[in-house]
């Protein structure tokens, strides 16, 4: 874990008694973005940090005269099932380790209390963000610095479904794959996944598809998904289901923020959307985008994203969104989502990179997924077989 100097200590003179300052937004950003992980940690959201760094209840770190939202009640974080976390740790009042844990091993660092907290400390659990890099000491270390709230003992959120012991703790996943054409297919320059969709389809027949096949599956632009409420209802049914019931079952993530996010989502002016039709109703998709930048939870400042975004000058990079099934039974369908993306693709005749996220849940069956769909199909040429770049684990602390 790199050892992170605090921002704006460079204003302070040797000897000087410092004045506390509260960091403002952007420094305290830039600060926990130096953080080496994939995903952005702390909070993300400029408004809710205003009313995080005013909250009573927050937990501070101050260190060589600037100060830091050290704890933060969960409410100001996105990207958090605040119920279910409480559920999980059997505690009432959930914070978030706020800083990257490296700020709090400083050894100038100070931990301040709420003077008047209208929470008990014996009902508290402490949700920790950590890269899969940091050794087990420092967290060891972390909690020690801590020891001011009271006895802390680790716990895990353990998903008792995986069988698989090195995959029952929670986690995020990034992997990525490279494959182009196995031959070089009579398509014009490189081109968009939509382009290579309608060569796709125009190759292969309409009546292979939705609508005119019930069965069939299909590649949706953003317009056309703003145009369609009925489908963006059926999708976000299929992905309460599938984020919100499957995977967020024992992960104090939140797979998808509310509907709203999820629109946003899908009808981003980059985003298409594979799905897959079951008896003329929609089963399984995945959305993906070649606008990484969009994807705002990503830390592109972390070493794993900055290697990735260097060879694009040679490969088209997309984000795949997780494949969604509205059933254990319909995630059968999830090859042909895959299936459909991949050949999009190809029609363009352009290399391609992709970069998905999984839980340590779906890891299990998206990368046997993917691995599948490239190796089944012979008109794919596999340049890199899908593989892990990078990891966040999750677990907590509590009184």
């Amino acid at each position: 874990m790199e050892k992170l100097p605090p921002v704006g200590s460079e204003k302070l003179s040797v000897g000087q008694s410092p004045e506390i300052v509260q960091a403002d937004f952007d420094d305290y950003r830039r600060l926990c973005d130096s953080y080496d992980s994939y995903r952005k940690v702390g909070c993300l959201d400029p408004e809710k940090y205003q009313a995080l760094v005013s909250d009573p209840n927050t937990i501070g770190l101050e260190i060589n005269g600037q100060s830091y939202p050290l704890l933060a009640p969960l409410k100001y974080v996105d990207g958090y099932n605040e119920p279910k976390s409480r559920e999980l740790t059997d505690r009432q009042n959930i914070f978030l380790l706020a800083t990257p844990p490296s700020l709090l091993l400083h050894s100038e660092s100070r931990v301040v209390l709420p003077q008047q907290p209208d929470f008990k400390l014996e009902d508290t659990a402490i949700i920790i963000e950590k890269n899969e890099s940091d050794s087990e000491e420092e967290i060891e270390e972390l909690t020690s610095k801590l020891s001011s709230l009271g006895s802390l003992k680790r716990g895990e959120f353990i998903d008792s479904r995986i069988d698989q012991e090195d995959k029952k703790k929670a986690a995020m996943e990034l992997y990525s794959f490279k494959f182009s054409p196995n031959e070089e297919l009579n398509a014009p320059g490189r081109q968009g996944i939509y382009d290579g969709w309608k060569t796709y389809e125009q190759t292969m027949g309409k009546n292979s598809f939705y609508p005119h096949n019930p069965e069939g599956v299909r590649l949706y632009s953003h317009e056309e998904i703003i145009n369609d409420r009925a489908l963006i209802d059926n999708l976000w049914a299929i992905t309460s289901r599938g984020f919100g019931e499957i995977l967020s079952e024992f992960h104090p993530v939140l797979m998808e923020e509310d509907k709203d996010f999820f629109e946003s989502q899908i009808t981003h002016d980059s985003a298409y959307t594979a799905v897959r039709y079951h008896k003329g109703v929609p089963v399984c998709f995945s959305t993906v985008t070649d606008d990484i930048d969009s994807c705002e939870w990503l830390n592109f400042e972390s070493s794993s994203l900055q290697a990735l975004k260097s060879d694009l000058d040679l490969n088209d990079l997309y984000y795949f969104s997780d494949v969604i099934s509205d059933s254990s039974e319909a995630q059968i369908f999830s090859f042909d989502v895959m299936k459909l993306l991949l050949y999009s693709r190809l029609a363009t005749n352009s290399p391609t990179t992709v970069i998905y996220e999984t839980t340590n849940l779906s890891s299990i069956y998206i990368n046997y997924l993917a691995q599948r769909t490239l190796v089944r199909n012979p008109d794919i040429k596999t340049v890199a077989a899908p593989y892990k770049i990078d990891q966040m684990n999750y677990f907590y602390l509590r009184t």
